[in-house]
């Protein structure tokens, strides 16, 4: 199943088949709600998938590609409880749109993170040392709570690292966790809180 048709209106539900986003790199396709069930594929290639749910979206298959994948808006959000090891590009969560990375999740390390609201990390293990966080606006929240392994490690080996612009948090979720900050730390003029 390719995207031919579908608009920023569309809700795309992919029952064990492939939904492939063929827009090109460094375009854009909007769709309005994704839902999936394991077995499913979403290839993104080198484009960006900008999802702006209605309601509280589940998709549990794979999500491949080296493109982008961006929630948006204040009305819903996206839970991925699937296989996302063979994604290489950008999650993004902006204007109010709130992304959770949930299940048994594994994630590229070249997988990068761009927050200007809510991401949530509740992968069974998750290492963030070797992928890049970029905080684009204020009041960026990496919530990693519900990460069942207890320790965890956010940085980058490779700049920038974290960048902060704004009042940012992120909740080790619990006197009992280890959270590590490594790598290149900076932003101008921001606030970084650690919250247990």
């Amino acid at each position: 199943l390719y995207n031919n048709g579908v608009t920023a209106t569309s809700n795309v539900t992919i029952s064990g088949g492939t939904f492939e986003v063929d827009v090109g790199g460094g375009n854009t396709l909007a769709i309005a709600n994704l839902n999936g069930n394991s077995g499913s594929e979403l290839d993104l290639n080198s484009g960006t998938l900008l999802v702006i749910p209605t309601n509280q979206d589940v998709y549990a298959g794979t999500v491949t590609g080296s493109g982008g994948l961006t929630v948006n808006g204040t009305n819903g959000s996206l839970d991925l409880t699937g296989d996302l090891s063979s994604f290489t590009g950008a999650f993004e969560a902006t204007n109010n749109g709130s992304l959770y990375i949930g299940g048994s999740s594994q994630l590229a390390s070249s997988a990068t993170f761009n927050i200007s609201n809510q991401l949530t990390l509740g992968v069974t293990y998750t290492n963030l040392n070797d992928n890049v966080v970029v905080f684009s606006g204020s009041g960026g929240n990496l919530d990693i709570t519900g990460i069942s392994n207890s320790n965890s490690a956010i940085g980058g080996n490779t700049a920038p690292g974290i960048t902060l612009a704004g009042t940012d948090v992120i909740d080790a979720g619990g006197a009992a966790n280890t959270l590590s900050l490594n790598g290149n730390m900076s932003g101008t003029g921001a606030t970084l809180q650690l919250q247990d």
